[in-house]
């Protein structure tokens, strides 16, 4: 899941997609990669009496990819936090120890959701893409312009990585859904 902007509301669309899953009872880990400006707001119970490891302590070596991974309150779905900021995140995530933690938990789970940060700020989203099925666009509604769009689905296309849809965020305007299609092509 990325987007082009901060703001967007990729990680609320990223989380609810996840706990949608979760509640369909398929195993779903969500992994917040956003190891430079995490937003993440967790109201999961994690326990407190052990140290919180995240994306970032397993990316330097300090923790192997099982000290990680944390059950949340919802059944049926797993958490892996960003953990502290990183000076070099996209060198980090380079690192082929990434691909293989993306290979084991693909094992383990049926859905691996990973909230990754801007594409139109910074390359990490491109960097992952060669280790996913699929990227998703969240796009706020009226915030974001066709050429920005465009330019984010470029970069992702350019990676390689298949495109699997968009999101439009923030729209309340739902009465005339059907009154119109409308229908972009890049």
């Amino acid at each position: 899941m990325t987007s082009a902007t901060p703001n967007e509301g990729k990680t609320t669309v990223s989380l609810n997609l996840a706990r949608t899953l979760a509640r369909e009872r398929k195993r779903v880990l969500f992994i917040d990669a956003d190891l430079r400006n995490s937003t993440f707001n967790t109201d999961y119970s994690i326990s407190s009496d052990v140290p919180l490891y995240g994306l970032s302590n397993y990316l330097v070596h300090q923790v192997d990819h099982t000290s990680v991974i944390y059950r949340s309150n919802l059944h049926h779905m797993d958490i892996i936090l960003s953990g502290p900021a990183v000076p070099s995140p996209t060198l980090l995530l380079e690192d082929e120890s990434l691909e293989y933690l993306l290979e084991k938990v693909r094992e383990l789970y049926d859905y691996v959701i990973i909230d990754t940060p801007p594409l139109g700020n910074v390359i990490d989203a491109a960097i992952i893409s060669p280790y996913v099925d699929g990227a998703v666009l969240v796009i706020e509604k009226d915030h974001l312009s066709y050429k920005e769009a465009l330019s984010v689905i470029k970069q992702l296309e350019k990676s390689k990585c298949r495109i699997l849809g968009a999101v439009l965020n923030k729209s309340d305007n739902l009465k005339n859904r059907y009154a119109r299609n409308e229908v972009y092509e890049h």
